[in-house]
């Protein structure tokens, strides 16, 4: 029976993760060709002043939520909203004052935009903050279709109109303001949606100071993902901060996953506190379910950075690649959401921990590691700091969970499909060596997707799965 249910849960999650998934992927993939289409046709300057918008974006969103995400994915909406209550007037004027002081230190310390245009950016970023707050509510009610849908038609209005803006001569307000009244009727939409949700009675433990360390790492979190891009902004041209943006961007679809996959364990593993063998066994499945995607896309990037380059850019950003090929270094670390067991355990201060470490050891090694090789140094100093950040969150994690370390890892899996994974990526990259590129890369993308379908499918198909890992590490 405990394996039945153990198949069946793992099932639901990642039922629930592909629509997710599916719904965080549409957005993606469009921006992903409104990067390839401004990277080609705006100059140097503009095109690093449109990715500053995004990075403003995401880090300033992060900012003025502080923690509400996170809380409401760890825990259950009526203690959630009883913690509100409670601490009513002191929530509302903290607010007020993070939000007035994070949007007038973005006012007057950014230099290349005009201020008509950092104005519409601060509307732009309130509404999206919005929305994503009662995104995060859908999910809990597991409304992840309705997600799905709404922000597939966003996605192609959105790619709409920025094809629009490009083709009528490129005006970064004029862009602005359409953005800000397409991501407004998306704002009504889920508002509309939020209504129907009912609140039950509460069952998780929901603290202030919870809060406020969970704030306080997102902070932090977003403050270390985009470290690097936000001190070279200011020591950089808009030129040659495009040139570093595009060599050190996240692959997107691997962020995707980790915040899909961390979304439903969070809401999965509140739900098991009880059970330290079942959190562990979740936190297991997301290693294993995640490696089957991210170790053959990881090669293949590897293997052909330069071609994707050449047909994606054109050449322009050929000074990229070296830039690109060590942020690559960071993907098969990233193949679980290593916070997730802190935060359902209230433990949040370690995750805390965790950020500032990240942030802590990239900050030391920025400026050796730039001194020896340059702008690399700045990307390799990320993928470090990331190591060690990781290896922290997974040593609390187990010390939470009264466990070893290697138990809260399939080790061994996970070595033996990396190593197999890279024979067969090597061996069809020398294989395919002399034919055209395009046909090259056509060849190589096929059978990569071939190599993840086929993974996942084995990964799934092993019915008594759970069973004889629960056995083999209790």
């Amino acid at each position: 029976m405990q394996g039945s249910n153990g198949v069946n849960k793992k099932h639901l999650i990642a039922q629930r993760s592909l629509w997710l998934f599916m719904a965080k992927l549409m957005p993606t993939i469009v921006f992903i060709l409104i990067t390839i289409l401004y990277s080609r046709q705006l100059s140097y300057y503009n095109y690093g002043l449109f990715q500053s918008v995004w990075m403003y974006t995401n880090v300033i969103s992060v900012t003025i939520s502080f923690g509400i995400y996170s809380l409401l994915l760890s825990s259950d909406l009526s203690s959630f909203y009883s913690l509100f209550k409670n601490y009513k007037k002191n929530i509302t004027a903290f607010y007020l004052a993070l939000v007035t002081l994070t949007f007038l230190t973005f006012l007057f310390t950014e230099k290349n935009m005009e201020y008509s245009i950092r104005f519409l950016l601060i509307f732009f970023i309130l509404i999206q903050t919005a929305t994503l707050i009662l995104e995060v509510l859908l999910i809990k009610t597991g409304q992840e279709k309705f997600i799905f849908f709404s922000n597939s038609f966003y996605s192609l209005v959105f790619f709409g109109w920025h094809y629009y803006v490009l083709q009528k001569s490129f005006d970064l307000q004029f862009l602005l303001i359409g953005i800000i009244i397409l991501s407004t009727l998306k704002l009504f939409l889920f508002s509309l949606k939020i209504k129907k949700i009912p609140v039950g009675q509460p069952n998780t433990k929901v603290s202030f100071n919870q809060w406020k360390f969970l704030g306080l790492n997102d902070i932090v979190g977003v403050f270390a993902k985009w470290i690097d891009k936000l001190v070279l902004i200011y020591l950089l041209s808009p030129g040659n901060f495009a040139l570093f943006f595009n060599g050190s961007i996240e692959i997107p679809m691997f962020g995707i996953m980790i915040s899909v996959i961390g979304s439903i364990m969070l809401v999965e593993i509140a739900t098991k506190l009880y059970s330290n063998k079942q959190v562990a066994e979740i936190f297991r499945e997301s290693f294993l379910m995640l490696s089957c995607i991210t170790f053959p896309v990881f090669w293949f990037l590897l293997f052909y950075r330069n071609e994707l380059f050449f047909i994606a850019f054109e050449h322009k950003y050929d000074a990229s690649i070296p830039i690109f090929f060590i942020t690559l270094m960071i993907l098969p670390l990233r193949i679980n959401n290593y916070s997730v067991i802190l935060q359902c355990y209230d433990k949040a201060n370690e995750v805390l921990k965790g950020s500032v470490l990240d942030i802590l050891i990239a900050v030391a090694l920025m400026p050796v590691l730039y001194h020896f090789i340059g702008l690399r140094g700045i990307a390799l100093s990320i993928v470090i700091s990331t190591f060690f950040q990781l290896f922290y969150y997974l040593k609390q994690s187990a010390k939470v969970l009264s466990i070893p370390v290697l138990q809260l890892i399939p080790l061994k899996s996970l070595i033996i499909f990396f190593i197999l994974t890279s024979l067969i990526s090597l061996f069809l990259f020398l294989a395919l060596q002399d034919l055209n590129v395009y046909f090259r890369l056509t060849v190589a993308i096929t059978l990569t997707l071939l190599l993840t379908a086929t993974s996942l499918f084995y990964h799934f198909k092993r019915e008594n799965f759970l069973k004889r890992r629960i056995n083999s590490f209790f």
